[in-house]
């Protein structure tokens, strides 16, 4: 560095702001600055990255110039003014500050990159073969973090002493890893274990510092069982997964039944992009989100002919693609040249495993184990996504994806979710996030899962709250846990109840910057609790953070059974045969060829206590999937409405039509929708069945469309499960461009269950801030 006196150079602090720890930036900022003659300093700390330089004016200019070029445009910089007391000599990484409260994105897990990858099957690089190599561009960040900032001692890789080669890469500001925080190799890192059963995997396999067998012994053996037909549990980025040949039927079989996963997709892993071209049909929004450094599962068309058995997907044209994760899976493709199904290591509704002792649930039916040394502190699912209306919306938000920042002023406060696919939402009052799906809360693994959870992302932002939002469901295992920590005194000071659909719309208020505005919300999903234990679903909510008025709902209809109806449309179909034809449903039932005794059978349930009122969208769209094609069979919550949109044809124009009831609250009467659809059905002209289903989903659109030219001047919303369906987005898209209104949807949060917690966080920040400024 050319010498100056201190009286030529100025110094500046810069705070630079945002997700910015964990992807190599304070090593490429050091570069940069001996490039430019700057000398001074940086370093993580709890508000992202600060920067100490000096230097002649014209290079300190340029320099702050290249950094805000350098970390993009979702960071922001803060810059202040310091004298020179004394000449920086060089520019240097120092120890990170971890003295403030925490308010930087936790840096996300990213897909191994091209320059690893090209390493680890380089046989002249020294990670030739390293199937957990890594830089300071990629592999697991959050799945390993304890504590912020993001440092190797603050990591699960703190328990890896690097090597002579390894300390002096991590050293030379030339190197690709300078100052990579999981910098390790063969010698020095973690390493891979083979067993073909789990009582082989035994406790030194586990430890620190063992040497086990070569990664290419453990990998070829991996490959040779999965291509003789044995399922393969794999230790991933965030948890175990199963893996297998996805071209052999009885594989599939066997993981369904060890999974208790009948009917439900199951996730496809291709070596690259060509592999994928094969099987689906990629569209450029889509390829781009298979190589997205987060790497999640893509939801694509499937190609008509493929290699895949229809066990694969059953009854949908859709699939789920992902492209490998980690080197890991890259060496395996190497010996295996077909598509693999990649699923988690779990029991149905159970979280993913990420321990031996969780693996032992799974019971005899996985074959083999790849394990290694490398511990998770923070258990995280593959992130699943699809592509509409111009954007990558999450279905899944889990590795890669979140936690997921959220534009919430709140103090201490944390958001527990729903019971169905759980996430929760904490804020720590400089920072607000979505933790990633973590699942149904319905059995003890995942109720203990969701505790842990809790425990370790409080941990992760430094974060004791004080104030709790939960669904006003009082059986979901996270309003009880809220209860329980409370108790009933509680209510409205530090515990507040979050009616379901409120929040589903609040979620995408608080996406959009929405504080103190009010929306038109159509909230459409399966069940949620609404007013006076009804079970609502199909609701339209004039809504800001601080209310809702409910002006309109689906008309109601008797779940018949109770929860079995998700399980069975064919008990909604009975409820809505009778509301529809009274006396004669039993006559339209057997025209249309269905049971007539169960729908007997079920009909005389509406006068038990095992009729529960609703008006639920989500039942109403397994209703007439279940009609249109009553052969189909679908166990899983979803599964019905996702076949209907399979079937759309976008030739079709026409479209059924629900009544609006002239009331103080409209009522949406789908009493015409179903009978129009029953006589097609029975129609001797015979409409196709994909315009069927595209006459249900026209009807939807309009329906939202002339309720929405009754409430004028504010904001569209939609907001629920149902709103994942990109054919009806598209539709009432299309339907507020014709009159020039604004239509808000999920975009970074899921639509379903999952952004819950964002919404309560959102609606508990606006209650606490009246309450401050009442005091």
């Amino acid at each position: 560095m050319k010498a100056t006196s201190v009286t030529d150079r100025i110094a500046q602090r810069l705070t630079v702001l945002g997700n910015v720890q964990g992807y190599g930036i304070r090593p490429e900022v050091a570069n940069l600055a001996r490039e430019l003659g700057v000398g001074g300093w940086i370093r993580n700390c709890n508000s992202g990255i600060e920067i100490e330089a000096q230097g002649l004016p014209q290079s300190l200019l340029q320099f702050c110039n290249e950094v805000r070029s350098l970390v993009g445009g979702s960071s922001s910089i803060a810059v202040t003014e310091s004298l020179v007391t004394e000449l920086a000599s060089d520019f240097k990484i120092v120890a990170s500050d971890v003295s403030s409260m925490p308010c930087f994105p936790i840096p996300l897990d990213r897909v191994t990159c091209r320059l690893c990858i090209s390493e680890a099957l380089n046989p002249r690089n020294r990670r030739y073969g390293y199937a957990l190599i890594g830089c300071s561009r990629c592999g697991p960040r959050y799945s390993i973090m304890s504590a912020t900032p993001y440092d190797r001692e603050r990591t699960s890789m703190a328990q890896f002493e690097m090597c002579s080669t390894c300390t002096a890469e991590y050293a030379c500001p030339q190197d690709r890893r300078f100052h990579s925080q999981t910098n390790c190799c063969w010698h020095c890192g973690p390493r891979l274990t083979y067993a073909n059963s789990l009582n082989m995997l035994t406790a030194d396999d586990l430890k620190i510092g063992t040497n086990p067998s070569n990664d290419w012994d453990v990998l070829c053996r991996a490959a040779e069982d999965i291509l003789q037909g044995r399922i393969v549990a794999i230790k991933g980025l965030g948890g175990y997964q199963l893996v297998g040949d996805a071209t052999n039927t009885k594989v599939i079989q066997r993981i369904r039944v060890g999974k208790h996963r009948r009917r439900k997709p199951l996730a496809i892993m291709v070596a690259n992009l060509e592999m994928a071209d094969s099987i689906g049909i990629i569209r450029n929004e889509e390829r781009q989100a298979l190589c997205d450094p987060s790497g999640p599962i893509v939801i694509v068309q499937a190609r008509a002919q493929n290699c895949l058995p229809d066990e694969i997907n059953p009854n949908l044209r859709d699939l789920g693609i992902m492209l490998p994760t980690s080197a890991l899976y890259h060496l395996i493709f190497q010996y295996v040249q077909v598509p693999l199904v990649v699923t988690s290591a779990n029991l149905e509704g159970d979280p993913i495993a990420h321990s031996k002792g969780e693996l032992e649930q799974l019971g005899s039916f996985v074959d083999s184990f790849v394990h290694h040394n490398r511990l998770i502190l923070n258990p995280v699912d593959d992130s699943v996504v699809h592509c509409f209306a111009g954007q990558v919306n999450p279905i899944r938000a889990a590795r890669g994806v979140a936690p997921i920042v959220l534009d919430i002023q709140a103090g201490g406060c944390l958001a527990v979710g729903g019971q169905q696919k759980n996430a929760i939402a904490i804020s720590n009052g400089t920072l607000s996030l979505l933790g990633p799906h973590l699942g149904e809360l319905n059995s003890l693994a995942s109720q203990d899962r969701f505790q842990d959870h809790l425990r370790k992302l409080s941990q992760l932002i430094n974060i004791s709250p004080d104030s709790y939002a939960c669904d006003m469901h009082p059986d979901y295992f996270s309003s009880a846990w809220c209860h329980r920590q409370f108790g009933e005194q509680m209510l409205g000071n530090r515990l507040r109840l979050i009616q379901h659909h409120h929040a589903h719309v609040a979620a995408v208020m608080s996406e959009h910057g929405l504080r103190d505005e009010k929306v038109l919300g159509f909230a459409f999903d399966g069940t949620g609790l609404g007013e006076r234990n009804h079970i609502w679903g199909g609701e339209v909510l004039l809504a800001s953070l601080e209310g809702f008025q409910r002006v309109a709902h689906l008309r109601p209809f008797n779940l018949l059974g109770g929860d079995s109806a998700i399980r069975e449309p064919f008990r909604v179909v009975s409820s809505l045969l009778k509301e529809a034809y009274g006396t004669q449903s039993v006559e339209i039932a057997k025209n249309l060829r269905l049971d007539v005794s169960k729908h007997i059978q079920y009909c005389r349930l509406e006068s038990t206590p095992w009729a529960f009122t609703t008006t639920s969208m989500g039942r109403l769209f397994d209703a007439i999937s279940f009609l249109i094609a009553p052969e189909q069979d679908f166990d899983y919550d979803g599964g019905p409405a996702m076949y209907l949109e399979s079937l759309c044809d976008t030739e079709c124009s026409t479209a059924y039509h629900f009544d609006l009831t002239e009331a103080a609250v409209i009522e949406l009467d789908w009493r015409p929708v179903v009978r129009a659809l029953v006589f097609d059905l029975l129609d001797r002209n015979k409409v196709s069945l994909g315009c069927l289903a595209t006459r249900f989903h026209r009807a939807i659109a309009n329906c939202i469309g002339r309720l929405s030219m009754q409430f004028t001047g504010v904001p569209i919303v939609l907001s629920g499960g149902v709103f994942q369906n990109r054919f009806l987005v598209d539709l009432v898209r299309g339907l507020a461009e014709l009159t020039y209104r604004r239509v808000l949807f999920s975009g970074r949060i899921p639509a379903n269950d999952g952004g819950l917690a964002a919404g309560q966080l959102a609606i508990l920040a606006k209650a606490n801030s009246r309450s401050d400024k009442k005091e």
